[in-house]
């Protein structure tokens, strides 16, 4: 039965897509940990300086 599946594919077109496989798995897992490395903050004062060159910005637009 393998054999009648395998017919039309040759060897090296099995190692292909096998890699090809892998290789779009490792992606996505370095989407993940990038997904998830971006939402956490590396530090908290870095985070509370943005937050407030974010609120200087939101002030200045509001005076313009």
């Amino acid at each position: 039965m393998e054999t009648e599946l395998r017919a039309g594919l040759s060897a090296a077109a099995i190692v292909a897509i096998v890699c090809n496989t892998v290789v779009a798995v490792l992606i996505l897992i370095l989407f993940v940990i990038l997904y998830k490395a971006c939402k956490i903050p590396s530090s908290p004062e870095r985070a509370q300086c943005w937050q407030r060159l974010k609120s200087h910005r939101e002030l200045n637009k509001n005076t313009y």
